[in-house]
């Protein structure tokens, strides 16, 4: 985070905030990791949010999506790999669609916390290898 490779949309930000008040200490994890979220203001990322809503109508259609669109959306604007926590539907339903999913549909490389540490190169001790 602190080189900026990785990022995250202010939404991510704001759906976080809704769990301050459970957790003290998402707040300060907030505070502290301030610059890893960003707007989704370019227009690359925009035309590519239009792109996913288009596909999935349903990203366009409820607030609870929002979070998720402009991870996909920021993703596929930039190059980027999606970190998700949900795994890929076997029968994927555009009502109810699942990251892993969409971004399959537009080439998006996506990885859970585990791919992610290995890809990163953490050991089993938490600490990265050389």
């Amino acid at each position: 985070m602190n080189d900026g490779r990785v990022v995250a949309p202010v939404m991510v930000r704001r759906e976080l905030e809704r769990w301050v008040d459970a957790s003290f200490r998402i707040g300060a994890w907030l505070d502290a990791n301030a610059l890893l979220f960003r707007d989704l203001d370019h227009d690359k990322e925009l035309a590519a949010a239009k792109r996913v809503v288009n596909a999935f109508p349903a990203y366009g259609s409820s607030q609870n999506y929002l979070g998720d669109l402009e991870v996909i959306s920021l993703a596929l604007a930039a190059d980027l790999t999606v970190l998700s926590l949900e795994t890929r539907a076997p029968q994927h339903s555009p009502k109810r669609p699942k990251i892993p999913n969409v971004c399959a549909h537009f080439g998006v490389p996506c990885v859970n916390l585990a791919g992610f540490l290995r890809a990163e190169g953490f050991t089993g001790e938490g600490q990265p290898r050389p």
